[in-house]
C-alpha cells in the first residue's frame, strides 16, 4: 500500500505474477491503525478481492481440473442478505457441476439475481410439489448466466448450435438440512 498525491494506491499481485493497481481517494478511506484501513470506496478493488476469495472457495469444491476450466469466468454475488457467503459458494458449485455436463459449452459468467428474492421460497415449494418432490425448501436463489453452445449442441441437447445464451436462469432451493437442489433451469 502506498500513499501518492492524496490517493492510496494498493497493488495486488496474484500467484501467476500478474499485478493490478487500485487507487482510492483519501476521503474514501478511514485509517484504523498503523497499517489497517477500512475502505469506504473502491468498488473495483472490493469486486476484485471478492472474486479472488470466492474463486478460491469454489475451487475447493470443484477439484483442480474443473476449477482450471472455469477460472476466467466472472462472478457477481450481488448484495443479498438472504444467503450466507457459504450458501452462495455451495449454490455456484452445484451450478458448475451441472454446467460441466453440457459438452463443450463456454460459460462466460454467473451472477446472483437479487430481483428474484421476494416470494422465491413460496414459488420453489409450489414448483417442487408439482414435480412430486417431498422436499421442503427454506431458502431459494436465482442465478443468471451467459454461455455459448458448440456447433454440435443440437446433436446432444435441445440447445441451439453455436448460439449465445444470455440470462439463463438457475433456480435453486435450499432444504432445512442445508442441501441445495436445482428446481428449474432455463428461461
Amino acid at each position: 500500500m502506498d500513499y501518492q498525491n492524496w490517493n492510496y494506491m494498493i497493488q495486488v499481485t496474484d500467484n501467476g505474477g500478474g499485478r493490478r493497481e487500485f487507487y482510492l481517494n483519501v476521503s474514501d478511506v478511514l485509517r484504523k491503525g498503523l497499517r489497517f484501513y477500512e475502505i469506504n470506496g473502491g468498488a473495483e478493488l472490493c469486486q476484485y478481492l471478492n472474486h479472488l476469495f470466492f474463486w478460491e472457495e469454489i475451487g475447493r469444491g470443484l477439484g483442480g481440473e474443473i476449477k482450471n476450466k472455469y477460472k476466467d469466468i466472472s462472478f457477481d454475488l450481488g448484495t443479498t442478505t438472504c444467503l450466507t457467503y457459504e450458501e452462495q459458494i455451495e449454490a455456484v458449485i452445484l451450478i458448475l457441476h451441472r454446467f460441466e455436463k453440457w459438452k463443450n459449452c463456454e460459460l462466460h459468467n454467473i451472477r446472483y439475481d437479487e430481483s428474484a428474492e421476494e416470494d422465491i421460497v413460496e414459488w420453489i415449494n409450489a414448483r417442487s410439489k408439482k414435480k412430486g418432490w417431498d422436499a421442503n425448501f427454506v431458502k431459494g436463489a436465482v442465478f443468471l448466466s451467459d454461455f455459448k453452445t458448440p456447433s454440435d449442441a443440437e446433436e446432444w441437447s435441445s440447445f441451439n448450435a453455436d448460439f449465445e445464451y444470455e440470462n439463463w436462469k438457475w433456480t435453486l432451493g435450499l432444504t432445512k438440512e442445508g442441501e441445495w437442489q436445482l428446481i428449474d433451469v432455463g428461461y
